[in-house]
């Protein structure tokens, strides 16, 4: 999971709409290793449990980018079914960077779960594609998948370091839109296909608490960001009371949500392989795919990238640009980190207007923001994440 400066777990711990989000402390800090358990966390441990299988290893890279799992790229000794490489993903009942906080290890078979639905219907010349899963040992929680390769990036890293060119730009906001359409679209007409993934609470308990728990102490003096804090940015009154609002009806709305089914983080987490082109897009980590709501991801990703070009306007201004209007043109239905101090405090409150503004259906407020191009659109009839009409007196939440 990411986001501009990321807290941590403790900053989540809060109550929305009655059921508990608090990210508990595991009983058995040390979660102590089974006798003949396999210690996963570790290169050595790693090898020997591969040792003898079509995925034993000799060179093993732990990949960074992440927090809460070990994973490592493993280079085998023998191709498998054409691969010469795959990556090793285990999870534990905690997040890897703090073994006292809890994060169900059950979160793996949801993501194989999502990952084996989506492959089923993805082209597969299909610029974006999904990594197929060879192994799953449940029992260890150990998931072998595609590697995306040695020399993939991410899109944030890509962008800022001004690789794309507006053209493949363009590319990327087609393909990626075109795909979170469809994953949408497709796990909204086989929800019932689709029913393991009400089971996942804690996604939606997560999810509550990262984006909206801490919408009012971010706008109210109390941000973890220290380039807010200094001084504090606050809002006025009525900004933060409308705040408060969007907050606790979005996390109703994403507890009760039922109709569609969400990649979670997943549509912000890819890798993309250029040779001089772009070949491919892998979109990686469904760890939190659960039912939830279509427009919190659609909001995720509009903001990353708006993020990149107002972070970095001297090499991602057009490129951010036309990734986004590309994406939300093809879509029907990694956090880049912090700018400078002063353009930290402008994109924040760029933010709250935003959400004041679709809180009180200003329309011509918001085709003037960074999400103006899902205005006027088939997306914006599926952007809805409530579906309680304005006539029994609930507000449709956008």
């Amino acid at each position: 999971m990411g986001g501009p400066a990321t807290p941590t777990f403790k900053q989540f711990q809060l109550e929305v709409c009655s059921v508990p989000t608090r990210v508990n402390k595991v009983q058995h800090p040390a979660h102590p290793i089974q006798k003949n358990e396999p210690d996963l966390t570790t290169e050595d441990g790693v090898r020997a449990y591969l040792a003898g299988t079509p995925f034993a290893t000799g060179r093993i890279d732990f990949l960074s980018g992440g927090t809460a799992n070990w994973v490592y790229r493993l280079w085998l000794e023998e191709p498998f079914e054409g691969r010469t490489t795959v990556v090793l993903k285990h999870t534990k009942p905690y997040v890897r960077g703090n073994k006292d906080l809890a994060f169900t290890d059950e979160r793996q078979v949801f993501e194989v779960e999502a990952l084996k639905r989506v492959a089923s219907w993805v082209p597969s010349d299909s610029l974006v594609q999904v990594p197929h899963i060879p192994k799953f040992d449940k029992d260890v929680h150990a998931v072998i998948m595609d590697d995306a390769g040695e020399g993939s990036v991410t899109l944030k890293d890509f962008m800022k370091q001004g690789g794309p060119s507006v053209e493949m730009a363009t590319q990327i906001g087609k393909g990626l839109g075109e795909f979170l359409g469809r994953v949408h679209a497709w796990g909204t007409e086989h929800r019932a296909e689709c029913e393991i993934f009400q089971g996942h609470t804690e996604a939606k308990a997560i999810a509550g608490a990262y984006y909206y728990g801490q919408l009012v102490p971010f706008f109210s003096g109390s941000s973890w960001e220290p380039k807010l804090q200094d001084p504090p940015l606050v809002v006025d009154g009525a900004t933060l009371a409308v705040l408060k609002e969007v907050a606790e009806e979005t996390s109703k709305a994403l507890v009760s949500a039922n109709d569609h089914v969400t990649s979670g983080r997943a549509i912000c987490s890819f890798l993309l392989t250029t040779w001089a082109r772009l070949k491919n897009i892998m979109v990686v980590d469904w760890e939190m795919a659960r039912i939830g709501l279509p427009g919190m991801e659609v909001g995720q990703f509009a903001a990353e990238i708006f993020f990149c070009g107002r972070f970095h306007p001297d090499v991602c201004t057009e490129t951010s640009k036309a990734v986004l209007e590309n994406f939300f043109s093809l879509y029907a239905s990694p956090t880049v980190g912090w700018g400078a101090k002063e353009i930290s405090r402008e994109v924040a409150l760029e933010g709250a207007k935003a959400i004041v503004e679709a809180h009180a259906a200003n329309m011509e407020g918001l085709k003037k923001s960074f999400v103006g191009g899902l205005l006027g659109t088939q997306a914006s009839s599926t952007l809805s994440t409530g579906t309680a009409s304005e006539s029994n007196g609930t507000k449709k939440h956008r």
